[in-house]
């Protein structure tokens, strides 16, 4: 008899992730940056990852066991699954919305009715450099929409897009897109990794319970947030994110805080019980993390989540995830980047109590790409912590915990 080559073993599966619950469980959409292929991963929690590789293995003869992971292909085929992002609709199905790299555009997969495999991927927006950043969401229909940034589109514009359909059983051309803000593009392409310097960068949205898309954005040519609200087949309202400073600020630094760099890394909900957006957002310029509360096309307040340093070297806000807690409170995660950390900070009568997240077993840097979603008073996280073996090779590995609220 033959021998059967070993399996091929995942090793860096775990960038641009993004973590959602199914049937109370983590599971996690992921880009594996050896192959640079989109992939699932379940198990993260009980210490026994699986990952299956959903899109990029090329067809090619398999040169390791073709019952293992990408069916034994060693081979690179198409850079995809750059910014994965992961929603779970009503019928607990998943639903994930991702960038290829190589060909410049969005591309879309989402699980089968009975959870047992997925549907055949579909190319949400093919118009030149476009899906860059993506980031999905469901309604209560369970019908997806994705807002993402245009890089550069066939007419040379840049800016973000929603794409959207109105059916939950939907082909290819049931999906519309629609330009949200549109500028003509720079003349020289920006490549992964390079904050472009156009609206529409590196957006957050949520779907509210009143239907709309609640979202936000970096303009990196204004170097301000952004924020939106509405529905496909309305009028969008659009504006930069404006508002007062409260609380305490000994030192002035928040005194111009309308020239300040923020909003690069962002998220949002809307709280419905003030009919709100509530975002948060990393301040550049003061190494701080931000909570903006108000409208969209009005005047609001921002407040201080975490000072940072104050005036010292300790840079914080990075990868923030977002979520109101059942009494209301805004609860956020977010790395804090001199200590390799990863925080948890929730809002109480009295401000903001932020304590690092425990991981037990770390021995890595923490806080990259992290997730969250609420169960009662307990956050459920997903971040990836990232580890160098001696010989320089990566051994990032994807980490869950439980933790109460502070």
């Amino acid at each position: 008899a033959c021998a059967v080559a070993p399996a091929l073993v995942p090793a860096d599966y775990g960038r641009h992730a993004s973590m959602a619950l199914l049937d109370g469980a983590p599971v996690f959409a992921a880009w594996d940056a050896d192959y640079g292929d989109l992939v699932w991963i379940t198990g993260v929690e009980a210490g026994a990852p699986a990952v299956t590789y959903l899109d990029g293995v090329p067809e090619a003869p398999p040169a390791a066991d073709p019952g293992g992971p990408r069916g034994g292909v060693v081979e690179p085929g198409p850079d995809r699954g750059r910014y994965a992002s992961l929603a779970v609709d009503g019928k607990g199905r998943a639903h994930v919305a991702y960038y290829d790299s190589d060909a410049g555009h969005l591309r879309y997969l989402r699980q089968t009715d009975d959870r047992a495999g997925w549907l055949p991927p579909v190319v949400l927006d093919a118009d030149g450099d476009v899906g860059r950043y993506p980031v999905i969401a469901v309604d209560t229909r369970s019908r997806p929409r994705v807002l993402y940034h245009v890089v550069r589109s066939r007419g040379a514009r840049a800016g973000a897009r929603l794409a959207f359909t109105e059916r939950e059983q939907f082909v290819d051309g049931d999906w519309t897109t629609l330009d949200l803000v549109s500028r003509a593009a720079a003349a020289e392409p920006v490549p992964p990794g390079v904050t472009p310097a156009e609206p529409g960068v590196m957006p957050c949205m949520r779907v509210g319970i009143d239907g709309r898309v609640h979202a936000a954005w970096y303009d990196g040519a204004r170097r301000r947030p952004v924020l939106l609200r509405g529905r496909p087949g309305e009028a969008f309202a659009v504006a930069e994110a404006q508002g007062d400073f409260v609380g305490d600020d000994p030192l002035s630094r928040y005194a111009r805080l309308a020239e300040h760099d923020l909003g690069r890394f962002c998220d949002v909900v809307y709280d419905p019980q003030t009919d709100e957006t509530v975002a948060v957002f990393l301040d550049a310029t003061t190494d701080a993390l931000l909570m903006y509360r108000g409208p969209v096309d009005g005047f609001g307040t921002f407040e201080i989540v975490d000072p940072g340093g104050d005036g010292q070297r300790r840079l914080v806000g990075a990868d923030p995830a977002l979520a109101l807690a059942p009494d209301g409170r805004p609860v956020v995660v977010y790395q804090d980047a001199t200590h390799n950390d990863l925080l948890l900070a929730a809002r109480g009568p009295d401000g903001w109590t932020s304590a690092p997240v425990r991981l037990a077993g770390r021995d890595g840097a923490v806080g990259f790409h992290n997730s969250l979603v609420l169960v009662g008073d307990q956050a459920v996280v997903g971040t990836l912590e990232l580890r160098t073996l001696a010989d320089g090779r990566g051994a990032h590995r994807l980490r869950v915990v439980r933790s109460a609220l502070p």
